[in-house]
């Protein structure tokens, strides 16, 4: 057998499972004592990356079952979303009793279709917006009414405030 031909038992690469082991124990079984061969040093790159990957994996995982709720509106906050209420209330109307005006009635308008209520007319913009009234979408319309809904017949130039929007739309989810 020639000396082209014959490979080392130094270099040939070690197979190796994945374990409960730690990484840094399996690597260092894997260093070899002189310079790796391409193949080893794929293998190794390859147990880096598939380490890197369940490290990661379960970084992830561990961040989704810890991530902060946001936090309940405050009555500060409540009674500064019913202040901003005032600028709607020229049109709308909110609470227990409250019926269409200029607008449409506010009350559980978070989850409510657009243009869904029966006692105001609706823009056709409106009613074929097929709009779900989330808290984003919400926050959106507040922000820019004629963007959101081309068309719509509210007249309002829109908030640009993110902390009155959000005061504003828990003020509105709050009133039953």
């Amino acid at each position: 057998m020639s000396a082209i031909n014959a490979t080392p038992k130094s270099a040939t690469p070690a197979m190796h499972a994945l374990s409960d082991t730690p990484v840094v124990a399996s690597l260092s079984s894997c260093a070899p004592a002189s310079a790796p061969s391409a193949s080893r040093r794929a293998g190794l790159a390859l147990l880096l990356t598939v380490a890197a990957i369940a490290s990661l994996a379960s970084a992830i995982a561990c961040a989704a079952t810890t991530a902060p709720s946001p936090a309940a509106p405050t009555p500060a906050d409540l009674a500064a979303g019913q202040r901003t209420f005032a600028l709607c209330a020229s049109c709308h109307q909110i609470g227990g009793n409250a019926g269409a005006a200029f607008g449409p009635q506010l009350t559980g308008i978070v989850g409510r279709p657009a243009g869904s209520t029966r006692d105001f007319a609706y823009s056709p913009a409106m009613k074929a917006s097929r709009i779900v009234w989330t808290e984003q979408n919400l926050a959106a319309f507040l922000r820019d009414p004629g963007k959101v809904v081309p068309g719509t017949k509210m007249r309002f130039w829109g908030l640009s405030d993110e902390q009155q929007i959000a005061r504003l739309i828990a003020y509105m989810k709050s009133v039953r």
